[in-house]
Parts: structure tokens; sequence; C-alpha cells
């Protein structure tokens, strides 16, 4: 039997709103290693150089809870990468199904190519992942048919490695329940938190 997507219990943070606050960084966290987990998926907006809004699906590869930070790794030949750089804006989204749990993020970017927080990172990257940044010619350019894997350079690939650091500053929680939906908004003034309830 498929589950219910409308559960009539409360969902484990339940109130008070520090704990909702609480359940979502546990959420992100465990999505770091957990390849099941949604959170670990989460889907990244910036501003596209025409304006209008560009969406794709990331990997979450470390988050800080003090500090409200996530990093995802890209090759820097990527759009996005370029979004990011004229326009810091971002926005991440994910959505757990079992859950019923919508969270979006809101905050900026800063890139990393040459830098201490590249280095670490690519250290920690797997034989199976640095094919990914070894790609010729660049992702996005038209190719006549879906090409094979390329011979994993690590020279290469290091030299197209980087990493997105997004750093949040308001977080929106959303659960849906037949029993009523229930919405809470989390923003941060530097390190000064402001949480309150929501009409969903």
């Amino acid at each position: 039997m498929a589950p219910n997507p409308w559960p009539d219990e409360l969902p484990p943070c339940a109130e008070p709103l520090e704990n909702v606050l609480g359940y979502v960084m546990g959420r992100l966290s465990a999505g770091v290693g957990q390849r099941a987990n949604p959170y670990r998926v989460p889907t990244l907006a910036s501003v596209g150089g025409d304006g209008a809004p560009n969406i794709r699906t990331v990997v979450l590869r470390a988050f800080d809870e003090a500090a409200r930070v996530l990093l995802i790794y890209t090759d820097r030949r990527t759009p996005k990468f370029a979004e990011l750089g004229a326009d810091q804006r971002a926005a991440l989204h994910v959505y757990d199904p079992a859950a019923n749990v919508q969270v979006r993020l809101w905050g900026a970017v800063s890139l990393h190519l040459d830098d201490e927080v590249a280095d670490s990172a690519w250290a920690a990257t797997g034989p199976g992942q640095i094919v990914n940044y070894a790609t010729d010619p660049a992702p996005g350019v038209v190719v006549n048919a879906p090409p094979a894997l390329p011979d994993a350079s690590p020279a290469q690939a290091r030299r197209n490695f980087a990493v997105l650091r997004f750093r949040f500053e308001a977080l929106e929680f959303l659960w849906l329940s037949r029993a009523g939906h229930w919405r809470a908004r989390f923003e941060w003034r530097g390190e000064r938190l402001s949480a309150h309830w929501q009409m969903p």
C-alpha cells in the first residue's frame, strides 16, 4: 500500500518554533551523508543572465549548521557559475515527500576556485566524482550524441572544479496535512534570529 500523502499526525518537530528549526537543521545535516535523503539533492535557483530565474538540482556536499553554510560542488564552466558570479543571490528548495515537508532557503553564494575552501573540498573528492569535472567540451555545449565518460585527468578536472558556498539568511518551513498546514519562517539579521508562524 502506498504511504498516505496527507498524514493526520503532527510532524515530529511540532511546537515550539525552535523545534521546527532544529528539525530542519538536522535533516540538512543528515542529507550530506545519506544518498536517499531528499535534503541531499535540493534545487538551486539563481538569476540568469537575462534576468529570468534559472533552476537545477545540485548535491549537498557539506553543511555547517552554526555558520548556516552549505557547500555545493560544480564545474566552473557551467552557466550557474557565471550567473552566481554576476549576482550572488540564490535560493534552495527541498521537498520531502515522506514527511510532506517543503523547505526553502534564501541567501548568497560565494565562489571558490583556487583557495583553501576549494582545495579542502577537492581533497575529499573521490575518483568517481573527478570524472565529472574532466569533460571536454564544457557542460552545456551542443554535441551530436551523449558522450562517453572521459578519461579522468586529475589535473584537468581540478582546473574545472569549483565550490559554491551558500549562506542562508532566511528559512521557510511548510508542512502539509489534512489536519491543517503549518508554515514557519526564520530570518537572521547578522546573528540575530527572528522566528514566527505564518498562514500557510
